[in-house]
């Protein structure tokens, strides 16, 4: 009887590798011999190879999913992929089986594409009227509020990776101050930066000392961890607006790889100009290169730089800013009129929104209520919290005063 040649399929690129390798393991173990001519094939990255009993490792050609030991070649019949995470559950492999005509086990390539990526797979089925537990979802580069995140969701809470397999990375927070572990325990091989915005759009959260050494202790061993830099990028155009005496601190003398990102365009009150700045932390031995680096990508990638005229104004501008007595008074006006009319929220300690809570939980028909009343605010949705309302008191001291009947209509 001719033997179905089966290639066991394990290993993979995933922090999930060694429990791939333990289960093809076991597999391989419990299937009948007689039957079936099974090869484990280990994949890492471009390593796809066969471990024979003597230890030699023979290569997989890919050309056309064949296996050659000593002159004997060996055309596979069927694939068993017994991998966790990428690229056994994300839908590559089995894009390639597919262009090489071999049957694998598992789903499509278009299924485990849609179902690997776990938001993708939330809006899929949410779009079909499934309820789904809610979420705030980070994308690469950002990074969470912690007090934000308790307050949306409550405790106990989980947090966990978006595209890596339910063994890796899950955690289950039980208070505040496990956040940012969880967040560290996320962390993948693939994750190359994290952005974070202090004094916060849109909650007006400003990050601590301590919460800021913390979070670049944990992107410090990340990057020693995976063998290359995981830069913090800072976005601080509200730097100088902070209130109550909450320091601000910088980043840069903190960790080696910040890159810091700010505008004129707040501090100096030029609405819609959009001049800044990104320097580049003085402990990072290779900044030359990398500034060197951005100034070709901002050159190639077509942005207008301000004319030169412009770039003298600012330049004799550095130092200057607005008065923030006087957003400090509007802050207090704008917190005076949320909580008489019966809003919940957190004041800011800096930046220049609120961002209360919706009432009825749905902040974008509440967002349109506030609408009829000539208020505009824009819907916590739009920035990864929903059931949340933004509202900027950057206006004139009458506006806010104006507002507070129409506060209290639109809760009704």
């Amino acid at each position: 009887m001719t033997r179905l040649k089966i290639a066991l399929m394990a290993g993979g690129d995933s922090p999930e590798r060694g429990i791939a390798l333990q289960s093809a393991a076991q597999i391989e173990a419990a299937l009948d011999h007689t039957k079936y001519d099974i090869t484990v094939i280990d994949l890492h990255h471009r390593d796809w190879h066969y471990t024979a009993p003597d230890g030699r490792e023979w290569q997989v050609d890919k050309n056309d999913f064949s296996l050659t030991v000593e002159d004997e070649r060996k055309a596979f019949d069927y694939a068993l992929i017994i991998i966790h995470g990428t690229p056994g559950e994300d839908g590559k492999l089995q894009g390639y089986l597919d262009m090489m005509g071999v049957p694998y086990s598992s789903c499509s390539m278009t299924s485990s594409v849609i179902t690997f990526d776990k938001i993708t797979t939330k809006r899929t089925v949410a779009g079909q009227g499934i309820n789904l537990a809610r979420e705030i979802f980070l994308r690469k580069g950002e990074t969470a509020d912690p007090d934000r995140v308790v307050a949306e969701f409550g405790l106990p809470l989980f947090i966990k990776p978006n595209a890596s397999g339910s063994s890796f990375g899950v955690t289950k927070v039980h208070t505040r101050d496990e956040v940012l572990p969880a967040i560290e325990a996320a962390i993948t091989p693939k994750t190359r930066a994290m952005i974070i915005n202090s004094p916060h759009n849109p909650t007006g959260t400003v990050y601590s000392r301590e919460e800021l050494e913390g979070l670049t202790a944990i992107l410090a061993k990340a990057s020693e961890r995976n063998g290359r830099p995981l830069y913090l990028v800072v976005d601080e155009p509200y730097r100088f607006l902070a209130f109550d005496g909450v320091e601000v601190p910088s980043l840069l003398p903190m960790y080696p790889y910040a890159v810091l990102a700010s505008s004129f365009s707040k501090n100096l009150c030029l609405a819609g100009e959009r001049v800044g700045f990104i320097a580049l932390s003085p402990l990072f031995a290779e900044r030359a290169e990398l500034m060197g680096g951005l100034t070709l990508a901002n050159r190639i990638l077509g942005f207008v730089n301000p004319p030169v005229v412009g770039q003298h104004i600012m330049a004799g501008a550095l130092g200057s800013q607005v008065d923030v007595n006087i957003y400090a008074r509007r802050r207090e006006m704008m917190g005076n009129v949320l909580s008489d009319a019966g809003y919940e929220f957190q004041m800011p300690k800096g930046a220049f929104y609120f961002f209360p809570k919706a009432p009825g939980g749905d902040d974008v028909a509440f967002v349109n209520k506030l609408l009829d009343e000539r208020i505009l605010a824009v819907p916590g949705s739009g920035f990864g919290g929903p059931g949340h309302f933004r509202l900027a008191f950057c206006v004139e001291d009458e506006v806010i005063a104006r507002s507070a009947e129409g506060f209290k209509r639109a809760r009704g």
